[in-house]
């Protein structure tokens, strides 16, 4: 669920950069694989901290807050 968030906020953000990018630089190649690069960066930063939530057990966490 967290990770479908997040790919949605980077799709998102890669939706606007994308066509801006290409209308400033004016190649699509290299931006394409920017896009690429920054879908894969944001899935990895999120499922980092979804990997080690999914560690604790739910009594736990109820308990330390």
């Amino acid at each position: 669920m967290v990770l479908g968030e997040a790919l949605g906020m980077v799709c998102g953000g890669v939706l606007i950069a994308v066509p801006l990018s290409a209308w400033g630089v004016g190649e699509f190649i290299p931006i394409a694989w920017g896009a690429f690069a920054m879908i894969g960066i944001g899935l990895v930063a999120a499922y980092l901290p979804v990997r080690r939530a999914a560690g604790v057990r739910p009594m736990e966490a109820l308990r330390h807050e």
